[in-house]
């Protein structure tokens, strides 16, 4: 198993000029009232894919608030609380194995392919993979190079707080299993332990949720920002969260290819060590998707190009 630190590469991948497409038109992005009063979060009516300039797609996701977590679930995920987000960019798969290759990074990924998601994968390597991304698009990297403290309003790739994970897999279902977490339909939208074949599927073979995005539940277990505690929700703040500034564990959602249904939940939550040290072992279920926060002027162009507010 390759345990080696990620290393950056001065190499940058051939730039294409930014651009935003709308994979659907979206006329606008109602919302509806919960039974307790809480705003739902906005329903797309079609899904805005983003082309960044190393052309891989992105997802444009609302702003808007939510319940997150579950009063049904472990102990970990209660109790369900309000969460507000401000609007973000995510990827529409999970990173690949020739998203590395592209950027001159070692792949550590025991299933080998380009369009397979890396795994095998550290916290502190996902993050030094969204730096230098960055820096293939001439964007300010959001993280440390020697600490490792994420800057949230750098321009950058980051990992996803747990919030907005949760946020963007919920994609507007407010219920505390959303349809696509049912036994009879988890098959059609996650490779899991009940379908996998013992091994990752390549990006995007499932069904996409509603928001258009590919293996938010299963195939590999995704890397979030946040550090782990099981007693967080308690006192979570609702506006923009990102987890406790301390602790040796990251949080992983979203459950893997050898995951049990229970498991490839939208609220499941895992605490992982994050491998900052050579020493640290990762195992082929832990993987990860970025994503980056739009300035003023990108979200002026979305709207201009989507006819509608977002």
């Amino acid at each position: 198993m390759d345990t080696r630190p990620c290393r950056r590469s001065e190499q940058l991948m051939r730039r294409q000029p930014l651009s935003f497409a709308a994979a659907l038109l979206i006329l606008g992005l109602p919302s509806c009232q919960t039974q307790n009063g809480t705003q739902a979060p906005p329903r797309l009516a079609g899904t805005i894919e983003i082309a960044s300039q190393t052309g891989v797609p992105l997802v444009f996701i609302p702003a808007g608030d939510f319940l997150m977590g579950s009063d049904n679930g472990n102990a970990d995920e209660a109790p369900r609380h309000k969460v507000v987000l401000s609007p973000f960019a995510m990827d529409k798969f999970e990173v690949t194995q020739g998203q590395f290759a592209a950027l001159q990074l070692p792949d550590p990924s025991q299933f080998k392919s380009a369009d397979r998601p890396v795994e095998q994968i550290r916290w502190l390597s996902a993050v030094e993979f969204c730096n230098a991304r960055s820096k293939a698009e001439e964007l300010e990297p959001c993280y440390d190079e020697v600490t490792f403290e994420c800057n949230f309003d750098a321009a950058g790739y980051r990992l996803p707080t747990e919030a907005e994970w949760e946020y963007a897999a919920r994609a507007g279902v407010d219920t505390d299993i959303p349809s696509s977490n049912t036994p009879s339909k988890l098959k059609s939208y996650a490779c899991y332990a009940g379908n996998s074949r013992n091994k990752t599927d390549p990006v995007g073979q499932k069904k996409p949720n509603a928001w258009g995005l590919h293996d938010m539940l299963g195939n590999v277990a995704e890397w979030c920002q946040d550090v782990y505690s099981e007693s967080y929700y308690q006192q979570s703040p609702a506006d923009n969260p990102f987890g406790p500034l301390l602790g040796d564990k990251r949080v992983m959602r979203g459950g893997s290819w050898k995951a049990s249904e229970a498991s490839c939940s939208v609220t499941a939550r895992q605490g992982c060590v994050a491998g900052f040290t050579d020493a640290c072992f990762t195992g082929n279920t832990l993987g990860f998707r970025c994503l980056r926060r739009l300035s003023p002027d990108e979200l002026d162009r979305l709207r201009q190009v989507n006819s509608t507010d977002l």
